[in-house]
């Protein structure tokens, strides 16, 4: 068998290895650093070659590598505009049945495509609305089997101090459109459909247009206090990178602000001089706001034996803390404990650190008043939100629903109400028969 291991020994490398099906005589067949966690390995039918996706390859989007056992060299296909995700190769070994997304605004839709090696290139067999997971290849060859998804949301606003009721109804009409959302600093709120940025009042109405990018993504969003607000801009100026960006409250003045490749989860420092972000495993990054200096790394938010777990960023309505997720490795390299890391942006040190419910299913945020930290728990396939103090005492549950997961979550600046994009995804297995024509 082949598989991957990312983050050990050193974070924020990966090791492709291989081993005997009862895990014995482990052999290391290729080390490199770890732009992102490549989930899907499959052996080529010959034995010869191991196929894994690549994410941003040179100025591409995405890739696949292709680690050849007998000389140990890696060649990678290379795809300008779409990300591979899944993969299984055809039975003849001469091509590969992949899962790929494609740049822009159906991003998110993942479809079915084959490369065949031949000419490298991917030839799309779905094109619809619906997305995919998985694939498998019948041993004739002529059958693959895939699972059909369609993601549905719904957004709520609860009171700030939670709910005890599991039945409560969505937002209004167009809830199930957002994709992101935050409060602004007088109580408004921020919405993204991916394509747009739209600011309405506390109760949903009068939407204003303050950016709009239909060929691009419009991601995670914080507000930096009446003036300015900063999100990781996908696609933009048809580029392959995730890039933070600040605009101005009407959307005017776009600025880049960091220019790399993946770079996500901003919040604004409470006196709005800094903008920290998630530019990978190893530790936070931050960039001035007024974008008169370059990026920098934050050394100190790193934790030994450990990584950053990239989802999300909290940050204390005092602005003196940072909330975020530490997935610590145990001994083995086989296991990791969420754990909550409190970061003093004064000192920069070494971050607090203790112990996460063992179910967390996302990133951490902030309660209003800053006494707690507040993440979704997983039980049952279902996520409520949970509030801890931040001296690491147990924790207790604040929302009751009895469905669903929770995507995002954020208060108020007055604490008085909680926002939450909550959805599910219906999916059925199909199959995708070879043509008879």
């Amino acid at each position: 068998m082949a598989y991957i291991r990312a983050n050990n020994p050193e974070t924020g490398k990966y090791r492709l290895l291989d081993a005997n099906l009862d895990g014995s005589d482990e052999k290391v067949l290729h080390i490199s650093p770890m732009a992102f966690l490549a989930r899907w390995v499959a052996w080529s039918p010959n034995g010869k070659q191991i196929a894994y996706p690549e994410n941003q390859p040179g100025n591409a989007l995405g890739g696949i590598n292709l680690f050849d056992l007998d000389t140990g060299k890696i060649k990678t296909l290379i795809f300008a505009d779409k990300e591979i995700k899944e993969m299984t190769w055809s039975s003849g070994g001469d091509g590969l049945f992949v899962i790929y997304q494609q740049r822009g605004p159906n991003y998110n839709r993942r479809q079915i495509g084959y490369v065949a090696l031949a000419d490298g290139q991917l030839h799309p067999i779905s094109r619809d609305t619906n997305s995919y997971a998985t694939l498998s290849l019948s041993a004739d060859g002529k059958t693959l089997a895939t699972v059909q998804q369609k993601v549905a949301s719904n957004f709520y606003v609860l009171p700030g101090e939670g709910s005890k009721s599991g039945d409560i109804a969505p937002w209004g009409s167009g809830g199930e459109h957002i994709q992101f959302f935050n409060w602004t600093a007088d109580g408004g709120l921020l919405t993204s459909d991916l394509s747009q940025l739209v600011r309405l009042d506390a109760n949903g109405q009068n939407p204003s247009q303050v950016v709009s990018d239909p060929a691009a993504n419009i991601l995670s969003l914080s507000p930096c206090g009446t003036r300015y607000i900063v999100f990781p801009w996908a696609f933009h100026d048809n580029s392959n990178s995730v890039s933070i960006w600040r605009v101005n409250a009407d959307g005017s003045n776009p600025v880049k602000l960091v220019d790399g490749k993946f770079d996500t989860f901003p919040v604004c420092s409470a006196n709005q001089n800094w903008v920290y972000y998630w530019p990978g495993v190893k530790q936070l990054g931050r960039v001035p706001l007024d974008g008169s200096g370059k990026p920098e790394p934050i050394p100190g938010s790193s934790v030994e034996g450990a990584f950053l777990a990239g989802r999300g960023i909290g940050i204390s309505p005092d602005g003196k803390t940072l909330a975020y997720v530490v997935a610590i490795v145990n001994a083995t390299g086989t296991m990791s404990t969420d754990k909550i890391a409190l970061l003093e942006v004064a000192t920069q040190s070494s971050p607090r650190m203790f112990d996460a419910n063992p179910r967390i299913s996302k990133g951490v945020e902030f309660t209003a008043d800053g006494k707690f930290v507040a993440y979704p728990v997983a039980e049952n396939g279902v996520d409520n939100v949970w509030i801890q103090p931040i001296d690491g005492s147990t924790g207790h549950q604040i929302t009751h629903f009895n469905s669903e997961r929770i995507l995002s979550f954020h208060w108020s600046p007055d604490g008085k109400h909680l926002g939450i994009l909550r959805g599910h995804t219906d999916s059925d297995v199909v199959l995708l028969q070879e043509s008879k024509r």
